[in-house]
């Protein structure tokens, strides 16, 4: 191991450590592992003992889980669970939107697979994967330079909740050898 020390005016200095990446989320749901170390690596409460679980959310949807599962601002990397979500467009459907003063867009369908890793370690605790139900959602967000010609519908935040209920609520699940699968379509 080379050790490099700078010495200016008399003091010597060593160089910091490098910055440790914040999101432990692998590039693909198809990872066995996410990427460690992170600043989770240092700060996170290990993933041990009885509920509740604080849980950071790597999706846009941050106000989907229940307030008393995430940690506060001010302890951000903290939590001993981080759930990573990836959607894909599975379909472009027939079903037709219509929004008022906009016109109709047609649907996408969508599926969204979910890994849930171990805050600290990085380790995958399970997966599980939310089907879309064809439901248009509520509001189309556009500019008036990109008007989109359909719209991808919104995955179900009750369906997140109860695939994640058994690991947040319930005690510590440790030592599985392969992660559960699961998908939560109905």
């Amino acid at each position: 191991m080379t050790m490099v020390v700078l010495v200016v005016d008399g003091t010597a200095f060593e160089p910091s450590s490098p910055v440790l990446p914040t999101d432990p989320c692998p590039a693909s749901a198809a990872s066995g592992r996410g990427v460690y170390p992170t600043t989770y690596t240092e700060d996170a409460k290990p993933y041990a003992g009885p509920g509740p679980h604080s849980v950071d959310l790597r999706f846009q949807m941050d106000e989907t889980l229940p307030p008393h599962w995430t940690t506060p601002d001010s302890e951000p990397y903290t939590a001993q669970l981080v759930v990573c979500e990836y959607v894909e467009p599975v379909t472009l459907t027939d079903i037709k939107c219509d929004y008022r003063g906009y016109g109709e867009v047609r649907l996408i369908q969508a599926r969204a697979t979910y890994l849930l890793l171990e805050a600290k370690t990085s380790k995958v605790i399970t997966r599980f994967v939310v089907e879309g139900q064809g439901l248009c959602p509520g509001a189309l967000n556009y500019s008036p330079d990109n008007r989109p010609a359909h719209v991808r519908e919104d995955i179900d935040p009750e369906k997140i909740i109860k695939a994640l209920r058994p690991y947040v609520e319930g005690p510590a699940r440790q030592g599985s050898p392969e992660p559960a699968v699961s998908n939560v379509a109905e």
